[in-house]
């Protein structure tokens, strides 16, 4: 079995004085004489982790405020442990379930599961759940037992001791759903709908001053991410497929309307990071999408087109630049879009000169990957079936794929004889698994248990329920 690189069970620790004296530099120049004890403090007891974190942090719009910077230097030195963790559980795990572990599937259920999918779940660990209107909106009781119920599934695989058959350790699911607002809400009654981005946006702009309005869009956003993330945590999510980053033009207004926060690059990148940064406040990770853009085709319906020259595209990532930066998203999803001037031949979701290329190299990122459903109609435009898709995916960076209970064993199986024929490198599969478990380990997925159904739940939901809508109602929206 393959391993990647030698992966220390340890935290890392100080490599030197040097170390020391370049994190309280760093965070002299950030925050002041407070933040050089917190930089060296935290650079003696992780040492080299520190040093690009802080390289990353002196670039974006938390430099300046030290409590949010302690904040985000913490879960960026911790998200580096658990990457450093998750290496060493991927390298303990066979083909089969590394394969299981990059697929994100849809599932038929609504407080319960049928019992072919609970078989199904036994005998494919998934990486996690996507769940849709058709799942949700049953009240919050159902939603709750729902996402207990998957857990149960896939846990039932596993022996009593937590392992499974070949030795690896059991690990818990994404449970994941489309929850950005507006026209984009999964959980009916059950959750607070927030407005839609384009709402946000347009509050902003109600400032004469255009940066006090990005400032106080900011906050507002971030504000409401968090209250609404902490409803979504009670009801049993862990994983929002939302926000979108795009900016708004002609070419993509037919197919995200109000989705978008704004024409504006820097203003839809300020607000799409806050929201990030608000439902992580929350427990709850986010997918910024839709990288690289998208156009006026529905890709559910056919393949887009994005036909732009660089300096054109480049004006496009600016938002997308921005919200890596300032949200640190724990993913980014990459869309079934064609961008002929990037490359003429593969959609971006399989093209590694857009992944690697553009999103890891030149807006370094360094996040899980994320492709969008593989039964899309765009995907389909191509000839190519979802297990075929799948393995391209991965082969071009995609960590995590979309996929469908009807399809999840089909791409599991293609995905192990694609590495055992060496059609797709094993090493790049157990990379993407590892960045799976990193996120998992980093938000406290993987350390987490499946709660019971409180009995005060619906209680303590209307009061949240209440808290953000009230906190919405103060902001006009």
């Amino acid at each position: 079995m393959a391993r990647i690189g030698s992966m220390k069970k340890y935290p890392l620790r100080a490599c030197g004085l040097c170390v020391l004296l370049i994190a309280s530099t760093l965070f002299v120049g950030a925050c002041g004489s407070g933040g050089a004890l917190l930089g060296a403090s935290l650079a003696g007891r992780y040492g080299a982790a520190v040093l690009p974190t802080l390289a990353v942090l002196e670039q974006s719009g938390v430099r300046r405020q030290p409590a949010r910077l302690e904040s985000e230097l913490r879960f960026r030195v911790r998200s580096a442990l658990a990457d450093k963790r998750a290496g060493v559980l991927v390298a303990a795990m066979s083909r089969e379930t590394v394969a299981a572990q990059v697929l994100l599937t849809g599932l038929n259920g609504t407080e319960g599961l049928p019992a072919d999918t609970k078989t199904l779940l036994a005998e494919i660990p998934a990486g996690g759940a996507m769940l849709f209107k058709y799942n949700l909106g049953n009240g919050a009781g159902a939603a709750q037992s729902l996402a207990g119920n998957i857990y149960a599934a896939l846990r039932s695989g596993a022996k009593a001791d937590g392992k499974y058959a070949d030795g690896s350790l059991f690990v818990p699911p994404f449970i994941a759903a489309d929850q950005e607002g507006g026209l984009v809400h999964r959980y009916g009654d059950d959750a607070t709908r927030l407005p839609a981005a384009a709402a946000f946006g347009q509050w902003s702009e109600g400032f004469a001053n255009p940066v006090e309005g990005r400032a106080r869009l900011r906050a507002l956003v971030e504000g409401a991410a968090y209250r609404s993330g902490r409803e979504l945590g009670l009801l049993g999510m862990n994983l929002n497929l939302a926000p979108v980053a795009e900016t708004l033009d002609d070419r993509s207004l037919a197919f995200l309307d109000t989705r978008a926060y704004s024409r504006d690059g820097e203003t839809a990148g300020i607000a799409a990071g806050a929201f990030v940064q608000g439902m992580r406040k929350a427990g709850i990770a986010c997918v910024v999408k839709h990288f690289p853009g998208n156009a006026a085709m529905d890709p559910h319906l056919g393949m887009p087109v994005l036909d732009l020259d660089e300096a054109a595209l480049d004006a496009l990532f600016v938002s997308f630049g921005i919200a890596i930066r300032q949200g640190n998203p724990a993913a980014l999803m990459v869309s079934h879009i064609m961008v002929p001037a990037l490359d003429p031949v593969l959609p971006a979701s399989l093209s590694p000169v857009i992944i690697d290329r553009v999103l890891r190299k030149r807006l370094q990122y360094g996040g899980l990957v994320v492709c969008d459903d593989l039964r899309m109609g765009a995907i389909r435009a191509t000839g190519r079936e979802p297990a075929q898709a799948a393995v391209e995916a991965l082969a071009a960076g995609v960590d995590l794929v979309l996929t469908w209970k009807e399809d999840l064993a089909l791409l599991r199986d293609a995905l192990v004889s694609a590495m055992e024929k060496g059609d797709l490198d094993e090493i790049r599969v157990r990379d993407a698994a590892r960045r799976v478990l990193a996120v998992k380990l980093a938000y406290g997925i993987y350390d987490g248990q499946a709660s019971d159904p409180l009995a005060s739940m619906e209680t303590e939901l209307a009061r949240l329920r209440s808290e953000t809508e009230r906190y919405l109602k103060e902001h006009g929206l």
